[in-house]
């Protein structure tokens, strides 16, 4: 699966509501998960709808 790519780092998981409308028209409840190099949303009610946002710049370090 590329969601368990073997270049993620998986660092944190967050349950979001996004309110701003940046990714959807209307609000939703969405899953965050935050690996080394990307940032993956999933909405919690189509679960296959998945958003990957590169960390190109990021200081997280993955230690």
């Amino acid at each position: 699966s590329e969601f368990l790519a073997a270049h993620h780092d998986y660092i944190e998981k967050f349950q979001v509501i996004e309110l701003q409308q940046e990714l959807t028209t209307i609000q939703l409840h969405l899953i965050r998960f935050l690996f080394s190099d990307c940032l993956e949303y999933i909405c919690e009610k189509h679960s296959s709808s998945l958003i990957q946002t590169l960390l190109e710049n990021s200081d997280i370090d993955s230690d």
